[in-house]
């Protein structure tokens, strides 16, 4: 990442700007002819309006909405165009080539836990993605090291939450289920001890 840098953004504005999406932005995608909004025409104007060529049918179709599982996907692609449609993000035409892996791949792990519409109403969901956007593009918000850009990033991972969580779910599952073998040898020997008596 970079070092810090006055041009960096300022994270106050764009998480702002999430909390202030329109309705629209967090409406029901198209999915089979169902919803109001198009997110492969919101990626489509994007791009667009980053100075790319305008993008080949093959490159929208993860956003055309072939079934209802990829919902939350689609929704959380709107929402971050619209924070990638910020006058910062516009005015750098060295962010291009990232834009689509961010809306595709770059949201696949986090939309299996996040419901999209958290990243408008919680503070924490917004400078996740805010976050998640930066880095990115290699980019740390204004007055930050690149140190405490990672380091703040991580903390509000929600899939590396998630894995903690599941993480130590799975070792209460095996500490009780050990407890429970200790108690049922321990129930053993002392019946065994009985009935040699």
């Amino acid at each position: 990442m970079t070092q810090s840098d006055p041009s960096n953004p300022s994270l106050d504005a764009l998480t702002t700007r999430l909390a202030e999406t329109p309705q629209i932005f967090w409406g029901e995608p198209v999915i089979r002819g169902e919803g109001a909004l198009h997110v492969d025409a919101v990626v489509h104007d994007l791009l667009i309006e980053h100075g790319q060529a305008p993008p080949g049918l093959d490159s929208l179709r993860l956003f055309r909405g072939g079934n209802a599982s990829a919902r939350n996907h689609l929704r959380a692609a709107a929402i971050t165009a619209w924070l990638l449609g910020h006058p910062w993000f516009r005015g750098r035409d060295d962010l291009d080539h990232t834009i689509l892996d961010l809306l595709s791949k770059g949201l696949r792990e986090v939309v299996k836990i996040v419901d999209a519409e958290q990243f408008i109403l919680d503070p924490d969901r917004r400078e996740e993605l805010v976050r998640m956007a930066l880095a990115a593009f290699d980019v740390t918000p204004d007055d930050e090291s690149a140190a405490h850009a990672a380091d703040r990033l991580k903390a509000l991972d929600s899939v590396e939450r998630a894995r903690l969580v599941k993480e130590a779910s799975e070792a209460r599952a095996r500490q009780r289920k050990l407890e429970a073998e200790m108690r049922r040898k321990a129930a053993e020997e002392a019946s065994s001890r009985y009935n040699r008596e």
